[in-house]
Order: C-alpha cells, then sequence, then structure tokens
C-alpha cells in the first residue's frame, strides 16, 4: 500500500491561524480564502499605508493655523486668556468673598467656562471644514457646530473616564485606550456618530495605524511641553501666553485623522450635512 504523503505544515489549519495572528499584531490587514473541504489556503497580506512623520504634519499644521487661524482664537484662545484673567482677579479666596474685584474675577472666570464649553463643538467643526477644503465663517461654525456638543462631551467624558481607569490599571492600560479612542471625536462630528460608534470607528481605524497615532501622540506633547515651559519663564504675562499658543497644535490631531481615515477629504458629512448657504 501506498504511503500516505504528510501534510505540509504551510498547509495545516493551525499554521494559518498563526501566521495570520502574526501579521494582525504587525498592524497588516489579513484575509482568508476558504474552501468547503479544506483549511484556508490563500493567505493575502495587505501592507499598511505608509504614514507621514508627525513633524511633517505639524509643519503642515503650522500653515493651516497662519491661513485659517483668526475664528480659532475666538473659539479656543480668547476664552482661555479670560480665564488667565478671572484667576488673576479673584485670587485664592473662597467664593464667599464680598470685595469687588473677586468677584468681577469669579464672573469672569464662570463666562471664560461657559465660553469654552461653546467652542468646543464648533471649532471641530471648523477644522474639518477647513481640511474638507471649505471653510466656514466663525458664526456658521457656532450654527452647526453646536449641535454636536452634548455628543462631544459625552465622548470626551467617556474616553477620560476610560482612559483614568486603564491608567489606575499600571498606566500601560490607559495609554493604550488613549491611542484608540483619542480621535474620537472627530469620528462623532465627522459621521454624525453617538458615543459608543465614535469609539469603535477610532478603535479600528487607528488599529492598523498605531505607530502613527502614537508618534502624533508624543508630537503632541513634545510640543505642548516645550510651548507652556517657554510661557512660564515670562514674568507676569507667561500663563496669557501659554493661552495664546494652545491653538498652536489645534490642526494635527485632524490631519492624522484625515489620513489615517484614506478621506482626502476629511469633513465631507459635515459639508453635506450644511444647507447651502
Amino acid at each position: 500500500m501506498a504511503k500516505r504523503r504528510p501534510t505540509h505544515p504551510k498547509h495545516t489549519k493551525q499554521h494559518a491561524k498563526r501566521t495570520n495572528s502574526a501579521n494582525r499584531r504587525r498592524g497588516f490587514e489579513v484575509s482568508t480564502r476558504h474552501t468547503a473541504t479544506t483549511a484556508p489556503e490563500v493567505v493575502t497580506v495587505k501592507e499598511p499605508i505608509p504614514q507621514t512623520s508627525s513633524f511633517v504634519l505639524f509643519g503642515v499644521n503650522l500653515r493651516l493655523l497662519r491661513l485659517y487661524g483668526a475664528p480659532l482664537l475666538v473659539m479656543v484662545a480668547i476664552p482661555g486668556l479670560l480665564a488667565q484673567l478671572g484667576t488673576v482677579m479673584a485670587g485664592t479666596d473662597s467664593l464667599t468673598t464680598t470685595d469687588p474685584t473677586e468677584v468681577t474675577g469669579l464672573i469672569v472666570r464662570l463666562v471664560a467656562a461657559v465660553w469654552s464649553l461653546l467652542g468646543l463643538a464648533p471649532s471641530y467643526y471648523y477644522v474639518l471644514r477647513v481640511l474638507g477644503g471649505n471653510p466656514a465663517g466663525i458664526m456658521e461654525s457656532y450654527r452647526y457646530g453646536l449641535r454636536y456638543t452634548w455628543s462631544l462631551l459625552l465622548v470626551g467624558l467617556t474616553i477620560g473616564l476610560t482612559v483614568l481607569a486603564g491608567l489606575a490599571l499600571f498606566i500601560v492600560p490607559g495609554l493604550i485606550f488613549l491611542r484608540r479612542y483619542f480621535l474620537a471625536g472627530y469620528f462623532a462630528i465627522d459621521e454624525n456618530l453617538g458615543v459608543r460608534e465614535a469609539m469603535v470607528r477610532s478603535s479600528q481605524a487607528s488599529r492598523p495605524a498605531r505607530r502613527a497615532v502614537w508618534s502624533m501622540l508624543f508630537c503632541l506633547a513634545l510640543v505642548a511641553g516645550l510651548m507652556y515651559a517657554a510661557a512660564n519663564l515670562i514674568p507676569v504675562y507667561g500663563a496669557a501666553v501659554a493661552s495664546l499658543l494652545s491653538i498652536v497644535y489645534v490642526f494635527l490631531p485632524a490631519l492624522r485623522y484625515q489620513e489615517i481615515t484614506s478621506d482626502t477629504r476629511a469633513g465631507a458629512k459635515a459639508l453635506r450635512a450644511t444647507p447651502d448657504r
């Protein structure tokens, strides 16, 4: 009787599973074709799309800021300046103070907090419109961006609690959660998604581009750290300078979002949701 030829290990189901798992860990997209009677016979590995350096994107971010940064002063920077002014005026006394200057400072801080809250979603909307090639004005950004405020706040709160819980578990899980969900706000606005759907989309999109997202987070931390350290060297006005510089990197996360979603017109869905002017 003829001997049965042994099956080559590369043709076994176990080897295919190990190969696919290893490729997924490297960030590759893996697809398999099955037949009715055999194990996966073809394994196709798609190389991840090369991502632009975060420092190159930061240069693009600065050019966009020079061209389109004025509305962001109103939405982001000026509320920060008001908050700093209110802090200086209010001092460190409690809320029961009767000093007119300190009371005024508390009112200014409250106005700044409300202004910052109302400017959050419009700033996201405005940035997406800029990257979509159709920049909006300040009033238009507020008009159509405010509808996403609660969604964006819930996304931010959920991400914050998730990251804090992860940081409590030996720090590393919190950093992983931050990488997964950092871009969820852009998905919530660009695709008009709820909290869970936006977080899932962010996790799915950033998984094959995890290195690009990590490099973006490192670039953000480095630039912010250097910027605030330099601002603190300025006597008296250092905090005000830091508030103005808070918009320096505002386009960087959106540029990375645009790239990893392979969409040359980030903000397209936000544009479609906006009525013709």
